[in-house]
C-alpha cells in the first residue's frame, strides 16, 4: 500500500513512522498526482513536475484547489486572472484554459457546474490537506500527552512547507482567507512544537533552551503580535534563570502591543510578569557592573531611562552626554547588561535601550536637563529634516522656537525616504514628546507635535496626530504657552474635521485663531481661517467658507508665504465650484496653480490639477477631465497621498463607471476614519452594483452606507 509522495517526503525522517502510518491509511489509493500549494505552486506525477502553462492557467487551478470540491463562481476567477480590465472574452478564455488543464491532468477531474467551476481532485493529494490533517493529529496527540509522538507529528507538518503560500503566483485578494487561515495554522502548529519542546526539556536540557529562546526571538521579531510566542519566550528564559532577561522580553512586549494596537498584554502574560516581579531578588547591578556606574554612566543611564521602554538609535547616547562618540561608554554598558542593543533598525541603525530593572536603579538620579535638551532637540533638528521633504503643513506659525541639537550622524533615509524615517521613529518621537512633557518643556512638546503633522496627514495615522497634540496641549496650557496652545489646537481642529466632528473642530480653530491674533502671528491667524473656511465648505455653506478663506489669503499675503496663497486661493475655487460657478472657480484654481508651480509645490499642484479635473467634468469636458485626474492621481501617488488619491479615483469612477477606484478609495477612507466620506463612497458603490444587476453586492454597499451616515448625526 503506497502513502502519497507529499507524505512519504516530510515522514520518512520522523522519529515515530508508526504514528503517520494511521495517516497514511486516508490516502491508501492515492495515485501519484499531488498538488502541492504550500510554497511554489506545482503539480507532480510521479515525482516529476507536470507543465501547466503560463501563469493564468495555474492561478485558475490554485483557486479551484484551494476550494477543492467546491465550485467556484465564474465572477470569482474573472476577478482573480483579470484584477483590472478583464476582456470581453473572459468567458472563452477560461474554457481554453479549463480544457488545457483537462488535458495536463489526466487523472483530475475539473467540471463545469454552476456558477463556475469545480476541482474535484479525487484520489490525488494536496499538501494542504496533509497537512491539516497532521496538524489535527498533533494537537489530539499532545491532549493525550504523547509528547514524543505530538512532536513528531508536528515536524511532519511542516516539513509540507517550502515557502509561502503559492509564492509564485501573483497573489489576489481573493485567495486572502485562505491564505491567512492556512498560514495561521503553520503558525499554530510552530507554537504547538516549540510548547511540545519546552515541556519535554529537562533541567539540565540548557542547550535546548538556549535554541529554543534563539528560535523564539526570530518568531517574535518575524511575528510581533502573537502573544503567545512571547509567552513562550518568556517561559523559556525562566526555565534558563534568566529572570532580567524575562523582563526585558515583557516590556518588549507590551511596548510593542501599545504602540501597534493600542492595549496592553493578555492576562497571561501579565501573569508571569507578575511572578516575575514577586521574586524576591535584589533589584542593583551585577558586581563586576557596579563599579562602572561612575558620573558619565549614570548620566548616559538616566537620559536614556528617561524614554522608558522605548529603543533609541545609537546616536542619542553621544547627545545625552554633549559627545560626537558615546561608543566606548555604550560598550562597557552593555558588556555589563545596563543597556541591551539590537540593530540594525529599518534605517540601518544599532538601537540601544535600558532595562526595566536597571530603569528602577536609577530612578533616583534625575536626567540631567542639558541633556535631555540636546537628545530632544536632536530629534526636532532630524524631524525637521524629513518633513521638509513632505508637502508643506498649512497649521502652523511660521516660527520655530526650541533648540535644536545637529551634532548627529544623518540617516540618509531623512532625505531620501521621509515617510519611512518617520514610519521607524514615529514611536521615539511620542516617547520623546513624553519626555518634553514631564521635563515642562512645552516648546520641544508642541514643535516635535507639529512636525509629525505631514507624516501623521499622509500615513493616515490618526491615532498618533491624535496622541501627540494632546500630549502637547497639556503641558502648553500648563506652561500657558500661548504659541504652543494655538499650534495644537489648531492640528487639533483639523483632526475633527477629518473625522466629521464639526462642534469640536470649530471650537478648536476658533480658539487658535484667537490666540494667533493676539500673539500677532500672521500664518497662524491664516492656518486657522483656513480650517474654518474648510469646516464651512464640508458643511455645505460655500459662501461662507469663500469668505474665510478670502481672509486667509490676505493674512498669507502679510506673511509673504506664497504657498500659502496658493492654498488659499484654490480653496476659494472649490468654494465656488460647489456653488456651481465654474467659470470663477477656474480663474482661481489656475491663479493657484501658477503660484504652486512658482514655489514648486507638488502637493498643491496635486490637489488643484484635481480641482481642475472636476471643473471640466462639470462642463462635460470628459478627455479633458480625466487627463487632469490622471495627473493628480500620478502625483498623489508619487509623493504617497492617500488621501488626495483617494479623493481622484472617485471623481475617476464618476467618469469611467467602475468600481475599482471606488473600492480603493474606500478602503483609504475607512483606514482615515472619514466617515462622511466612507459614506458617500459606500453609497456610490451601491449605485453603480444595482445598476450592473449585482443586487447582493448592492444592497450590503447600501446599508453599510446607512450605517455611517447616521453615526455622523
Amino acid at each position: 500500500m503506497n502513502r502519497p509522495a507529499c507524505l512519504r517526503e516530510t515522514l520518512q525522517e520522523s522519529t515515530n513512522l508508526r504514528l503517520v502510518w494511521g495517516i497514511a491509511l486516508a490516502y491508501a489509493a492515492t495515485m501519484a498526482l499531488e498538488f502541492r500549494l504550500l510554497g511554489d505552486f506545482e503539480v507532480r506525477r510521479e515525482g516529476q513536475s507536470l507543465h501547466l502553462g503560463g501563469v493564468k492557467p495555474r492561478q485558475l487551478l490554485a483557486t479551484l484547489l484551494l476550494q477543492p470540491d467546491q465550485p467556484v463562481s465564474m465572477d470569482r476567477l474573472v476577478e482573480v486572472l483579470w484584477p483590472a480590465d478583464p476582456p470581453r472574452s473572459t468567458a472563452a478564455n477560461l474554457h481554453t484554459y479549463v480544457s488545457a488543464l483537462r488535458g495536463a491532468l489526466p487523472s483530475s477531474r475539473i467540471l463545469r457546474r454552476p456558477p463556475g467551476y469545480v476541482c474535484e481532485p479525487g484520489p490525488a493529494s494536496i499538501d494542504t490537506t496533509c497537512f491539516s490533517t497532521l496538524a489535527d493529529e498533533a494537537s489530539r496527540l499532545r491532549r493525550l500527552g504523547r509528547n514524543t509522538e505530538a512532536l513528531a507529528a508536528c515536524h511532519a507538518a511542516l516539513g509540507l512547507w517550502r515557502g509561502q503560500v503559492l509564492a509564485d503566483l501573483p497573489q489576489s485578494p481573493l485567495w486572502h482567507i485562505d491564505l491567512n487561515r492556512l498560514t495561521e495554522r503553520r503558525l499554530l502548529v510552530v507554537e504547538e512544537s516549540i510548547e511540545v519542546r519546552l515541556s519535554m526539556a529537562g533541567c539540565d536540557a540548557s542547550d535546548e533552551l538556549q535554541a529554543i529562546v534563539a528560535e523564539l526571538r526570530g518568531l517574535v521579531a518575524e511575528h510581533p503580535l502573537r502573544e503567545r510566542m512571547w509567552l513562550l519566550l518568556l517561559r523559556t528564559q525562566i526555565a534558563l534563570g534568566r529572570r532580567a532577561d524575562a523582563l526585558t522580553t515583557y516590556a518588549d512586549c507590551r511596548q510593542i502591543l501599545a504602540a501597534e494596537l493600542g492595549v496592553e498584554p493578555g492576562p497571561a502574560l501579565r501573569q508571569v510578569h507578575l511572578s516575575l516581579l514577586a521574586e524576591p531578588q535584589a533589584l542593583r547591578p551585577t558586581p563586576a557592573a557596579a563599579p562602572r556606574l561612575g558620573s558619565e554612566a549614570r548620566l548616559m543611564l538616566s537620559g536614556l531611562a528617561a524614554f522608558g521602554d522605548t529603543s533609541l538609535p545609537g546616536w542619542v547616547a553621544g547627545a545625552v552626554l554633549g559627545a560626537d562618540n558615546a561608543v566606548s561608554m555604550v560598550t562597557e554598558l552593555v558588556a555589563a547588561r545596563l543597556i541591551t542593543t539590537r540593530g540594525p533598525d529599518e534605517l540601518g541603525q544599532r538601537r540601544l535601550r535600558v532595562p526595566p530593572l536597571v530603569r528602577l536603579l536609577v530612578q533616583d538620579t534625575p536626567p540631567d536637563q542639558a541633556a535631555l535638551t540636546r537628545a530632544l532637540g536632536g530629534y526636532l533638528h532630524l524631524a525637521e529634516q524629513a518633513a521638509g521633504a513632505l508637502p508643506a503643513s498649512q497649521f502652523g506659525p511660521g516660527v520655530t522656537v526650541a533648540p535644536r541639537w545637529d551634532r548627529l550622524p544623518v540617516s540618509a533615509a531623512v532625505h531620501t525616504d521621509p515617510l519611512g524615517w518617520f514610519a521607524a521613529e514615529h514611536v521615539t518621537l511620542l516617547a520623546a514628546i513624553d519626555v518634553a512633557a514631564r521635563a515642562d518643556r512645552a516648546d520641544f512638546a508642541w514643535e516635535l507635535a507639529f512636525v509629525l503633522l505631514p507624516w501623521c496627514s499622509l500615513a493616515l495615522r490618526p491615532d498618533v496626530w491624535n496622541r501627540s497634540h494632546h500630549t502637547a496641549l497639556q503641558v502648553c496650557q500648563r506652561a500657558d504657552d500661548l504659541l504652543g496652545t494655538a499650534v495644537t489646537l489648531r492640528g487639533i481642529g483639523q483632526l475633527h474635521l477629518y473625522h466629521d466632528e464639526y462642534q469640536q473642530a470649530e471650537a478648536a480653530l476658533t480658539r487658535s485663531r484667537l490666540i494667533f491674533a493676539r500673539l500677532g502671528h500672521p500664518a497662524g491667524v491664516a492656518a486657522a481661517l483656513g480650517g474654518l473656511g474648510a469646516m464651512h465648505l464640508l458643511r455645505g455653506e460655500a459662501g461662507q467658507a469663500i469668505d474665510y478663506y478670502s481672509r486667509a489669503y490676505r493674512w498669507y499675503q502679510d506673511a509673504g508665504l506664497q504657498w500659502g496663497e496658493a492654498y488659499a486661493l484654490g480653496s476659494i475655487g472649490r468654494g465656488w465650484l460647489a456653488l456651481g460657478d465654474t467659470d470663477r472657480a477656474s480663474a482661481y484654481l489656475n491663479d493657484a496653480l501658477d503660484l504652486a508651480i512658482g514655489v514648486g509645490d507638488r502637493h498643491r499642484i496635486a490637489h488643484l490639477t484635481h480641482q481642475l479635473g472636476v471643473v471640466s467634468a462639470r462642463r462635460g469636458h470628459t478627455a479633458e477631465a480625466e487627463a487632469h485626474f490622471g495627473a493628480a492621481l500620478d502625483t498623489f501617488v508619487a509623493i504617497a497621498d492617500l488621501h488626495g488619491e483617494a479623493y481622484t479615483l472617485v471623481e475617476l469612477a464618476a467618469l469611467t463607471g467602475g468600481d475599482r477606484q471606488l473600492i480603493r478609495a474606500l478602503d483609504i477612507y475607512q483606514r482615515l476614519g472619514d466617515r462622511s466620506a466612507e459614506a458617500t463612497t459606500a453609497s456610490r458603490l451601491s449605485q453603480y452594483y444595482s445598476a450592473s444587476g449585482r443586487f447582493d453586492l448592492a444592497d450590503a454597499y447600501h446599508d453599510e452606507a446607512r450605517r455611517l451616515a447616521n453615526c455622523l448625526h
